[in-house]
Order: C-alpha cells, then sequence, then structure tokens
C-alpha cells in the first residue's frame, strides 16, 4: 500500500485517470527537516503538507480512525444514507479524499464488496487544489481530518459537488483546534500561547484552522440540499407512510431542538 497523505485519494472504483501514472522514485524520497520527515510529493516552494511521514504518525492515524469509529458509534464508518444507493446502482462509484493510511477507503471496501473498480479500491495521490478531472462521476465523497490540508477548502467543496452523481453524498468528518474551558483557568497557559501560535503560523501558510466550522456554509454555496431532510423524506415517508409535509414538519422541530442548550444529548 502506497503511504498516503493529506494529498492522496483512495477510489472505490474510480477510473483511473488520464493524468494516472506509476510514481517516480523521489516520491519516497522524504524531506527532512528537525530530525523528522515529511512527503517529498510537490516539495520545495510548492510543499503543501505538514504531517509527518512516519512509523509514529502511521499508527496514530489508525488510532485515530478508531476513534472515529466510537465517536460514530455502531463501528460506522460514515453517517450518510448511502447504502442503498451503493446496493441499486450496482456498488456505485465511491471516493475517499486525505486518505492517510487508507484505513478507513480499505474498511468501506471491505464492507462493501460490490463497489466497482480493480479490485475494488485503488490508491492515487494527486493534489486535490487543482482542477479535478476523474472520468466517472461518485455516489458517495467522503474526508475526515482535513482542516489543515488545504489553502481554499471552499474550492475542494465545489469540485466535490461537480464531481458527485445526481443525488450522491459528500461526508467530511473534522475536529477543531479550539481549546475551551468553563471557568479561566486556561488563560496564560502554554496550551493557550500553543494553540495561538498554531493558528497564527496556519494563517500565514494560507491554511484557516477553523475551516471545519464553515463547512456547512460552503456546501450550500455551492447546492448542497440538507442530508438530514433528503434521507428523513426518504425513509420516513417510505417505511412509515408519513406525508412529505409531516416529515418536513418534523425536521424543522428537530432542527430548533439541535440548537436547545437544555436538550443534553
Amino acid at each position: 500500500m502506497l503511504q498516503a497523505d493529506d494529498e492522496a485519494i483512495a477510489g472505490m472504483g474510480t477510473t483511473r485517470r488520464l493524468s494516472t501514472t506509476t510514481l517516480e522514485s523521489d516520491v519516497y524520497n522524504y524531506i527532512e527537516e528537525n530530525n523528522r520527515t515529511y512527503h517529498a510529493f510537490k516539495s520545495g516552494s510548492e510543499a503543501k503538507l505538514i504531517a509527518l511521514s512516519t512509523h509514529f504518525l502511521r499508527n496514530q492515524t489508525d488510532l485515530q480512525h478508531e476513534l472515529w469509529l466510537l465517536t460514530l458509534g455502531e463501528e460506522r464508518l460514515y453517517l450518510a444514507p448511502v447504502s442503498e444507493q451503493l446496493q441499486a446502482v450496482g456498488g456505485g462509484q465511491v471516493l475517499d479524499i486525505c486518505t492517510g493510511t487508507g484505513i478507513w477507503a480499505t474498511n468501506f471496501a471491505d464492507r462493501h464488496p460490490a463497489t466497482k473498480g480493480p479490485p475494488n479500491l485503488n490508491f492515487e495521490i494527486d493534489d486535490l487544489e487543482e482542477p479535478w478531472n476523474f472520468t466517472d462521476q461518485f455516489t458517495f465523497i467522503h474526508g475526515r481530518m482535513m482542516f489543515a490540508c488545504f489553502s481554499n477548502p471552499a474550492n475542494i467543496v465545489d469540485q466535490a459537488f461537480q464531481a458527485l452523481q445526481s443525488g450522491g453524498y459528500i461526508e467530511f468528518q473534522d475536529a477543531l483546534l479550539w481549546f475551551r474551558c468553563d471557568d479561566r483557568s486556561l488563560e496564560g497557559t502554554a496550551i493557550a500561547m500553543w494553540e495561538e501560535k498554531l493558528h497564527k503560523a496556519a494563517r500565514i501558510s494560507s491554511k484557516d484552522g477553523f475551516c471545519s466550522t464553515k463547512y456547512k456554509q460552503y456546501m450550500e454555496d455551492v447546492g448542497f440540499t440538507d442530508g438530514l431532510e433528503s434521507f428523513s423524506i426518504a425513509l420516513l415517508t417510505r417505511h412509515l407512510n408519513m406525508s412529505e409535509r409531516e416529515v418536513r414538519e418534523l425536521i424543522e422541530r428537530v432542527k430548533k431542538e439541535i440548537q436547545n442548550e437544555r436538550i443534553h444529548a
């Protein structure tokens, strides 16, 4: 398996792109800085990644995957209601961006063996901030832990929208590097200073450490509709005989209650 960082993608069922070539050996000649190694893809003035290329980090990324499984619950890899769609289209096309070690993509391919492709999973290293040129469109696009990856995350969302089939889903699972506490004990600490300096350095390098708070707006701006509404209408009208109006009214109540701090859920 190729070691892949945040410019890497895992395609389940992707048709190989015209720009795809065999990796040159210099991709494996990692850059060394401060006794640490970093990826060599687009190195020098075009270097984009800050993730370390180390055995420790690969283990850490796999541990992170386990934490996401616990967070989503029931060993779920995603929350989007795509299983029926993938089955309906005979496997579908799925794209995992920022695939890291590929553990999510590998698990997904194992759970969805009908997903198209040879054998049903392949890996590519590419710069997703360049124009996408996939020849097929996707049923599902997934991304995780990308808040430090892109200079223009809104463009990534836009390109993902263009690469999706009609009715397809996008799901981002991400973190927010923003420490908060319910008293003033964090003030003046090294933790607070470290966080402030990280965000300052990120801004200098054209990264937005708070971009994960803007994903919803990015998606709405390019034309994505509310996934809560779409899959709720499908399930509740098909299987509970609710009318579309009844479902929409219920969803509006749900949205309001999600913002209610008195509901601890």
